[in-house]
């Protein structure tokens, strides 16, 4: 999955054409800062756009780091907005990448993952949370992510892999009744068993799913096209100004 990234550049021989020797001298000083401040421009949108789009525990932070920009400078008059795919990006930021980039062109994505169900290692592939578990305002329970119930993803020699098979338990005592919660893996997904007493219930938590499909709702391309379309005009305009106005 490559990186992601959007140049910023302006066709300085054609504007420096009409212009004196002492003005064109400070074309490229002027371009580069107008091509800078489009791509800040464009970093911004991005930074404010995706925390709309994943609902993510700490997202803002999240995305502000991994949406990068490089400014332009006289002798490079190219600024670019970038996301780093995982080949380049290291540590944090390539696991950020990967779960952002998937979401520009969207598409199906399948997993061979297993998980030991019955004794028996079964594909079930992605885990994808229960209905009423994760909801537009509110995140799934730190204390319900497959990890931290015991399903944590394992990987054999291999390289194939597949989920470890202990689920963890908990009691909770509520006024004068104690409540015991444990995890039971089933081919549809896994759920929570409830015991009150005598009486238990499962509550599903999380399903089984091969195959998933991935809607292209990042809109990287779309929102820093329309930062250039509405904005690198006024831009240039402001730093030849300022550019000629400083000139010596």
């Amino acid at each position: 999955m490559a990186t992601v990234e959007i140049h910023i550049r302006t066709n300085a021989e054609t504007v420096a054409r009409h212009l004196s020797e002492r003005a064109q001298r400070q074309i490229p000083f002027a371009l580069a800062l107008a091509n800078t401040k489009t791509a800040r421009a464009g970093q911004s949108a991005m930074q404010e756009r995706m925390p709309r789009i994943f609902q993510l525990r700490g997202s803002e932070r999240l995305f502000r780091q991994a949406v990068k920009s490089k400014p332009a400078t006289k002798r490079d008059l190219i600024a670019n907005v970038r996301i780093e795919g995982p080949e380049t990006a290291k540590g944090y930021d390539a696991r950020v990448s990967r779960l952002i980039l998937r979401h520009e062109k969207g598409g199906a994505r399948t997993s061979d993952a297993v998980y030991r169900v019955h004794g028996q290692l079964q594909a079930l592939g992605f885990f994808l949370p229960a209905k009423g578990l994760r909801t537009p305002a509110v995140n799934v329970p730190r204390r319900l992510y497959p990890s931290n119930i015991g399903a944590a993803l394992r990987r054999n020699v291999d390289g194939s892999s597949y989920f470890a098979n202990s689920r963890k338990g908990r009691k909770v005592k509520r006024g004068n009744a104690q409540r015991e919660f444990s995890y039971v893996a089933l081919p549809s997904g896994i759920y929570e068993r409830r015991r009150f007493g005598s009486f238990s219930a499962l509550r599903p938590l999380w399903h089984f799913e091969r195959t998933i499909q991935l809607r292209p709702r990042l809109g990287f391309f779309t929102t820093l096209e329309a930062v250039v379309r509405t904005q690198h005009a006024a831009n240039v305009q402001e730093a030849l100004t300022f550019a000629f106005r400083t000139a010596r």
